[in-house]
């Protein structure tokens, strides 16, 4: 009884520390409210003249059950305008919610410092703010959640966490995770490898369920996938076939947005010039030595973890067709490094308490700290223009203007959308 209060009461102090970074990171969003992009002209929008259907209406290929949700609740009692000040806070106790579940699974594998560390990643990692307290992101900040969630339900034999129970509730949040973006997927060959490496492990009924809710809805997205209609990318053109990835720059790419941007604060890298490359490897090499020199029983994770990072990386770049942009977590596409940096801080993190060498574990230690100061260089994210609705001269119609860009602007017909004896 005495452990398990003390659990929820760190799991509690979790959640509130996060709060209080993510509020010294972006204090207007907290006070002012935030939407962005999609938050109003996919989910908004849709939510009022949808209904429940918005719920498993795809967008950019695959569900978004949790900002449907969350949309829908919202289209039901307040008016359009109403809404930024909700969806930031809302979005918050989200990401709050899932660092104190992570923090509860990591203080089962590793110390107590360390768990903390591990649990509030999601909200320390070197991040410029684009998916941070708005709902159209929801889904990159779940994403790790979604992992751990997956790993601990069907896989504890291989963590040495005490097996958690597959129950009704669990099951919920997996399916309701991986109908939220396409993660899910993502994620499977991983999935799959534990549940083969564990086979002959025992599962009760409940977690053979879960198991079996899992794979349904990796099939669900699937199926989306495969049947929404292309993207329309207007003036940027057609996209770039897979075959001519072959020649994109991936080493020089991955060195420096990668493994040098991760560890270094832009500032010091800037400076180097020409020599960039020599910083970056050697950052590249410190990683991979830490990964090869953790304690015994958590090297093949720590590895599997920086393969996931650069295969999200990898699927981001090709994603962002990105040919005539550079993708940077301070700058542009922030979203496809957010992943990678979370996943390798964790690999460093189970490097510096599992290894049995100190000098691995100093090397380990001092990665960590230049991460963390490669976080604190841009600790602050960028203000954006508050979303605004008007009405338009003759009252026929609203506008709704939302950052980032005049792109996600959209006029509505009737007034009703945003009726204010909603509220």
């Amino acid at each position: 009884m005495g452990s398990s209060d003390s659990d929820w009461k760190q799991g509690a102090a979790v959640a509130a520390i996060a709060a209080l970074i993510a509020f010294a990171r972006m204090p207007d969003r907290f006070l002012h409210g935030f939407l962005w992009a999609e938050d109003g002209r996919i989910f908004l929008v849709q939510a009022h003249y949808l209904g429940f259907r918005s719920i498993v209406t795809p967008y950019a290929g695959y569900l978004h059950v949790v900002p449907r949700v969350i949309a829908l609740a919202f289209s039901k009692i307040a008016p359009v305008g109403a809404v930024p000040l909700p969806f930031a806070w809302v979005s918050a106790a989200i990401l709050c919610a899932s660092c104190a579940y992570l923090f509860t699974f990591a203080r089962k594998v590793v110390p107590t410092p360390a768990a903390w560390t591990f649990a509030l990643s999601p909200i320390l990692v070197p991040h410029i703010g684009e998916v941070w307290l708005t709902v159209t992101n929801l889904q990159w900040v779940l994403a790790p959640a979604l992992l751990v969630l997956l790993v601990e339900t069907f896989c504890s034999p291989l963590t040495g966490a005490p097996g958690s129970r597959g129950d009704t509730l669990r099951g919920i949040a997996i399916v309701v995770l991986s109908l939220t973006g396409p993660f899910c997927l993502l994620f499977l060959p991983i999935i799959l490898l534990c549940l083969i490496a564990t086979r002959r492990v025992s599962r009760p009924r409940s977690t053979w369920l879960a198991i079996g809710a899992y794979f349904i809805s990796c099939l669900v997205q699937l199926v989306m996938l495969i049947v929404s209609p292309a993207e329309d990318r207007g003036a940027r053109g057609a996209r770039h076939s897979l075959m001519t990835f072959a020649h994109f720059p991936w080493k020089e790419q991955f060195l420096h947005y990668v493994a040098l941007d991760f560890v270094m604060p832009t500032a010091w890298s800037n400076r180097m010039g020409n020599h960039w490359p020599v910083a970056a490897i050697a950052c590249a090499v410190a990683v991979i030595a830490c990964c090869m020199f953790a304690g015994k029983n958590r090297r093949v994770f720590c590895c599997a973890l920086v393969a996931i990072a650069a295969g999200l990386w990898v699927l981001g770049i090709v994603r962002a067709d990105a040919w005539t942009i550079v993708l940077k977590w301070d700058v542009v596409g922030g979203r496809y490094f957010y992943e990678p940096f979370i996943f390798l801080t964790w690999a460093v993190l189970l490097s510096l308490v599992t290894s049995p060498y100190p000098a691995i574990q100093f090397l380990a230690g001092s990665i960590l700290t230049m991460v963390m100061l490669n976080s604190i260089s841009m600790f602050n994210a960028p203000d954006y223009p508050p979303s605004t609705v008007t009405a338009t001269a003759d009252g026929s119609a609203w506008m709704l203007n939302v950052p980032p860009s005049p792109y996600w602007d959209i006029k509505i017909q009737g007034s009703d959308l945003f009726n204010s004896s909603k509220w």
